[in-house]
């Protein structure tokens, strides 16, 4: 389904919009990561009720870090399964109509069946229609491609001084 352009531009848009929350999130881990590393620094003269002040504290943004992020990443399967299931009822009809329209007697869904207690063991290449449903879906559906992602930065390592 997501090899579809609604289907990549829906995962496309979900994912932009759980954007600022895995930000949010990052930086209340980082937050978490400081303050301990601010704990174990302490000198060892710190008083034992300082101590516990700045552990209670840690565990408590542990916590609401912890929830958080359970929180965010229950949305965002359920905003994904959501979007899959409305992509999947239109590329099934299709499929459907693609079959019927060039002459097939049988169609299998043979994708993610790792798990499936009947898994499809072998079929012949020349029969997967795959690419050729999703461009009929993609014709019909009316949905422009997606533009390309732009290519992620590729970090240098920093230039050394040359020994002396």
């Amino acid at each position: 389904m997501v090899a579809t352009n609604e289907g990549e531009r829906s995962l496309s848009d979900i994912q932009k919009k759980y954007e600022p929350k895995k930000k949010a999130i990052d930086a209340e881990s980082a937050e978490v990561d400081s303050l301990q590393k601010q704990l174990q620094a302490l000198p060892a003269t710190t008083s034992d009720e300082e101590r516990a002040t700045r552990l209670k504290a840690i565990d408590t943004k542990q916590k609401t870090l912890q929830r958080d992020a359970e929180d965010a990443q229950a949305a965002y399967q359920n905003d994904l399964q959501e979007a899959y299931g409305k992509v999947a009822q239109k590329v099934g009809a299709t499929a459907v109509k693609y079959v019927q329209d060039n002459g097939f007697t049988l169609l299998l869904n043979v994708g993610g069946q790792q798990n499936a207690p009947n898994p499809v063991l072998w079929f012949a290449q020349t029969t997967d229609i795959t690419e050729a449903v999703v461009k009929a879906y993609n014709l019909s559906s009316g949905v422009a491609a997606p533009p390309p992602s732009a290519p992620t930065p590729t970090r240098r390592p920093a230039p050394t001084a040359a020994p002396k």
